[in-house]
């Protein structure tokens, strides 16, 4: 089996030559669909971002503000773990990125700038709505890539953070092939998009229904376009930029499985990283560790680390 970079390289040199299925271009404002309404009970006007809330059943001790990965939404992402954390007492704030989910601009690539300022918007959000109460910032890869370039850049300073297969394959570790590659797709076809089929295959998860459902959702974006795939390098190097500067506690999670975010990519992130940092190896993880057939054993590992610095109360309590 190719590893992952010469598979990446195939594709990319594919996609030059046209030898892939391509879909329609991205919508345009006239084609998207009225905005969701956020989640019941709880009023965000400062926050014109959709907001999915999953709240415990007494007073939250704890306010956990999650970031999905590209293509996804909140609700699809944190179906799972935020009910999970809601249930040990936490107040989970899941928002849809811009370009993505329920937002009117779903479909339209915002620019790193613009996701990392709606990171740190959310994040003062969450502080006005819960002054007294510690916060966690949580990001699954594009989201995770969002987090460390706000954390780094001094944007936002939450109490602690949490990175889920985080989207660090940038810098240094992406050769300037892949660059000019990405450069020259996103000027030619930038809003094209291919399927991939017959050239590279990439298993995200185990969950292989977590995956059809995916397949099924009508807010998933789906396969970056050239456009966005050189948008997600520029995020990914500017998140890796910022990596010696960010402060507080910090844990990196990472499966075993993953096939999306190469080993060598989280292991040189993991050491440029400042801060008091952990790392949580997960054997039996792929890259949506949340959706994951043993998705609970990382959420249940996720909420030891966050209790055992003092931020949200221990399991049975």
């Amino acid at each position: 089996m190719l590893g992952l970079k010469m598979r990446l390289c195939a594709l990319t040199m594919t996609l030059l030559l046209g030898g892939c299925a391509v879909g329609g271009a991205l919508q345009t404002g006239a084609d998207l669909g009225p905005r969701a309404p956020e989640s019941a009970g709880v009023d965000v006007p400062e926050f014109d971002l959709t907001m999915t809330t999953y709240a415990p059943k007494g007073e939250p001790r704890l306010a956990i503000l999650a970031l999905h990965g590209f293509g996804d939404h909140a609700r699809s992402t944190f179906a799972k773990a935020g009910p999970y954390w809601a249930e040990r007492g936490a107040i989970v704030y899941a928002y849809d990125q811009r370009g993505f989910g329920h937002n009117p601009s779903r479909g339209r690539w915002p620019g790193q700038a613009a996701l990392i300022e709606d990171f740190a918007a959310a994040l003062a959000f969450v502080r006005r709505q819960h002054p007294r109460l510690p916060v966690v910032a949580l990001g699954h890869s594009m989201g995770g890539a969002v987090v460390l370039a706000g954390l780094g850049e001094g944007l936002a300073r939450p109490d602690a953070s949490v990175l889920l297969a985080p989207a660090v394959w940038g810098g240094d570790t992406l050769g300037p092939g892949y660059r000019m590659l990405a450069w020259t797709m996103s000027v030619l076809m930038p809003d094209a998009r291919f399927t991939g089929e017959g050239v590279v295959r990439i298993q995200a998860s185990d969950n292989l229904e977590a995956l059809r459902a995916l397949g099924r959702d009508p807010l998933y974006v789906g396969p970056p376009s050239p456009r966005e795939f050189l948008g997600l390098i520029r995020l990914t190097d500017r998140a890796l930029a910022a990596l010696p500067a960010v402060t507080g506690p910090v844990l990196m999670v990472y499966g075993a499985h993953d096939e999306v975010i190469p080993p060598d990519a989280i292991e040189a992130a993991y050491a440029r990283l400042g801060g008091h940092k952990s790392y949580l190896f997960a054997p039996e993880g792929w890259h949506l560790l949340m959706r994951d057939l043993h998705a609970e054993s990382v959420l249940a590992q996720v909420w030891d680390w966050i209790a055992a610095r003092g931020l949200a109360p221990p399991p049975g309590n």
